[in-house]
């Protein structure tokens, strides 16, 4: 007796919903991601603090990093995508604050800034000042969170 065996061919993998599989992925990266606006050219290490808050982003916001660049001891400060000289800081502030002002004028202008833990506190009140002078109503400071635990 002779058994008759079929071949049975394998179903092929149908490709016809990859590319909207890959495009939803895509589209998923995109919004999920935040891209840095601002290279920042200055080093400078975080002071630390407790009972800390997150700041919303908005588009009427001004980032300030002070700090050192390339190891010196001499204090940098860079206003967005601007390396300020201390004495064309005013004009580089005023230039920032016009530009964050051309988007939303109804919401006020914040700064954050970001300074080195080292930096004196009369170069961060001088940045205040210039800000202040040039309308900017909201100031806020950068840190990292340090538990009640290890803080003395």
């Amino acid at each position: 007796m002779r058994i008759n065996r079929r071949h049975k061919d394998i179903p092929s993998l149908t490709t016809a919903a990859l590319p909207d599989l890959i495009f939803t992925v895509l589209f998923f990266f995109m919004i999920v991601t935040h891209l840095r606006e601002n290279d920042v050219q200055v080093e400078y290490h975080h002071p630390q603090g407790t009972h800390l808050k997150a700041v919303e982003r908005s588009d009427n916001t001004i980032y300030i990093y002070i700090g050192h660049k390339n190891g010196s001891d001499a204090n940098t400060i860079q206003v967005n995508k601007t390396v300020a000289e201390p004495h064309m800081l005013a004009s580089v502030i005023a230039n920032e604050v016009a530009i964050a002002t051309q988007g939303d004028r109804q919401r006020p202008i914040t700064a954050i800034i970001s300074a080195d833990k080292d930096t004196e506190m009369a170069v961060i009140m001088n940045v205040k000042q210039k800000l202040k002078s040039n309308g900017v109503q909201k100031i806020h400071y950068t840190a990292t969170e340090v538990s009640s635990l290890q803080h003395p």
